[in-house]
């Protein structure tokens, strides 16, 4: 039985933009599997394919494992695609945590842009993310006096017909888009989540959760 998405929202300054959301059939029991974490590294040099196991780090398939991306392969400049999905895909969990770092000019903004391709359905199912988040979109590392802004978006293919499709199916896990921030930071603190771009968003899921840390305030 789908449970009902619950929002919660703080004071920090957090955007999420959705184009479509409908209740997905079935609802997965706790899932928290041993998988390997596979971190997007773009060594493909194919304009960051998903099927392509060398575009992640440790060499192998994402599929049924946790995907993570950084600022690494992340771009100053915005609607740049840093990776495709470019056939049917389902992982446990997915978290974007780039923040300005040594490689680029901190302070700055580090988009990431994931395309689904037309007909396409990223699928995740578990909840093996950060505080049992199926979706985690925000650096878990504050640049203290720097601004910390990120922005992660899910878009369409160019001249797409039905559009790609995400998809969240865990009646225990969250969505969670917050960046992080310390008692002594300075400058401002922003993630933004956009789904805008693209035409599907399906989800069973517990919450969506945004600027919620844990019981303590704090962000592990």
């Amino acid at each position: 039985m789908s449970r009902p998405i619950h929002r919660r929202r703080q004071r920090r300054h957090l955007t999420v933009l959705t184009a479509a959301a409908a209740g997905a059939a079935a609802a997965l029991l706790p899932l928290r599997a041993q998988a390997a974490t596979e971190t997007f590294d773009n060594g493909g040099a194919d304009g960051g394919l998903w099927s392509n196991n060398v575009n992640w780090n440790p060499d192998g398939a994402v599929e049924a494992n946790d995907a993570r991306f950084n600022g690494t392969t992340g771009s100053t400049l915005q609607g740049t695609v840093t990776s495709i999905v470019d056939a049917d895909r389902s992982v446990l969990s997915l978290s974007y945590t780039q923040h300005a770092t040594s490689n680029t000019t901190v302070g700055d903004t580090i988009f990431h842009t994931t395309q689904i391709n037309d007909g396409v359905t990223l699928t995740i199912t578990g909840n093996s993310g950060p505080t049992s988040s199926a979706l985690q979109v925000g650096a878990n590392i504050d640049n203290l006096t720097n601004n910390n802004l990120t922005y992660t978006s899910f878009v369409n293919q160019p001249g797409f017909v039905t559009g790609g499709t995400l998809a969240i199916n865990n009646a225990t896990a969250d969505l969670v888009a917050r960046q992080c921030s310390s008692n002594t930071a300075g400058g401002t603190r922003n993630a933004t989540l956009d789904m805008s771009g693209l035409s599907n968003f399906n989800a069973t899921l517990r919450n969506i959760n945004v600027a919620v840390g844990d019981a303590s305030g704090t962000w592990p």
